[in-house]
């Protein structure tokens, strides 16, 4: 990161010159992935095995950036993790089912 690029703002309620929307979060990547299969047990019953994946690869998709700038009296940017991602969504869940229908 350039940490010349950020400076403590000159004077009281002094927003800098940064845009609304200066710090953009990671593109979501997310596969999911659903498997059924029916079995007929007989007498109009069925039986039907399910497994769902949520996140099938395990991509790390980031929830939360540090935006905690903090200067020095020199005016020097101290936080060293301004910037980083500090928190994820959920990693790989997997769910299995059994469903009985009469």
């Amino acid at each position: 990161m350039n940490w010349a690029a950020f400076a403590r703002p000159s004077g009281r309620l002094d927003l800098g010159n940064a845009p609304s929307r200066f710090f953009r979060m990671p593109w979501i990547r997310n596969t999911d992935l659903s498997m059924f299969k029916n079995f007929e047990v007989g007498g109009g019953k069925r039986l039907q095995i399910r497994w769902e994946i949520y996140n099938l690869f395990n991509t790390v998709n980031w929830s939360a950036l540090n935006l905690q700038a903090q200067f020095n009296p020199a005016g020097e940017q101290v936080n060293a993790a301004f910037g980083k991602a500090t928190a994820a969504r959920d990693p790989r869940i997997m769910q299995g089912a059994i469903r009985f229908t009469f």
